[in-house]
Formats: C-alpha cells, structure tokens, sequence
C-alpha cells in the first residue's frame, strides 16, 4: 500500500513546496485540487499542468487524484440552470486536468442533503393522491 497526501494538508504556498514537504514527510503521492484560480484552476494551461506533472516525477512523487471544492456551491442538482451548467462546466475541466497529470478523478461531490430532501418532497407532493387513500383493514384475530 502507498501513503498519500491531499493537497489541502499543506499551508498555503505553490504546489511545489507542497509536493516537496509531501516527499519529505515520506509520502509517495499527493491528491491535487482543482480551484477556481490558481496553478490548477479552471483556465490554467495543459503546460503548466505538465510542469506540475514533471516537477511530482522529479521528485518520485505520484498524483493519485484531482479532488475540488468548487461543488460546495455548484451543484449539478441545484434549480438554477446557470449552477447546473457551472458545475458541469467543473466537472469537465476536473476530468481535463486528471487527464493531463494522468490522475484518477477523486469523486463528484453529491449534492446537499437539503436539496436532495427539498427535491424528493417536491415529487412527493406532485405524486400524492387527491384525496387520503382508504385505511385497510386490519385482519381479525
């Protein structure tokens, strides 16, 4: 088994020096994270990424996975069509990046709890009978 870190457990500071205090607290692999701006951000270049990939090879490091916190307020669930296509547009440059490092994708974030009861009461409502469905009746003993 090979020990990994997520990028998130770093102080901030450029992911090299991240990668670097990685290898020396003798981890083998790091979960980078995909941000709205920054060295891995929605627009940050397939090069740059590279030099990321190289800079992890250099140090004997692997890039498990792509994780991001971008769904915590872009769900592909939400009822605005502007959130949803934000956080499909999220889940394609998610699916971009992993493909450059040569990463696996951590997870699609699910959607809150609230939305999802918010969504299944709604249907509820939609699908309840007009009027109470008659008791049945409880067998004689």
């Amino acid at each position: 088994m090979k020990k990994g870190i997520n990028i998130w457990s770093f102080p901030e500071g450029s992911i090299e020096s991240s990668l670097c205090l990685a290898k020396d607290a003798g981890f083998e692999g790091v979960e980078l994270a995909l941000a709205e701006e920054g060295e891995i951000g929605m627009k940050t270049s397939e090069k740059d990424l590279l030099k990321i990939k190289d800079t992890a090879e250099g140090l004997g490091l692997s890039l498990y996975s792509v994780s991001t916190g971008l769904f915590w307020d872009n769900w592909l669930t939400a009822d605005s069509e502007s959130e949803r296509e934000t956080a499909k547009d999220i889940v394609r440059r998610e699916l971009e990046v992993a493909k450059v490092l040569r990463s696996q994708l951590d997870k699609i974030d699910p959607p809150k709890r609230e939305s999802v009861m918010e969504k299944l009461a709604q249907a509820a409502e939609k699908t309840a009978p007009a009027s109470p469905s008659p008791k049945r009746k409880e067998p004689e003993r």
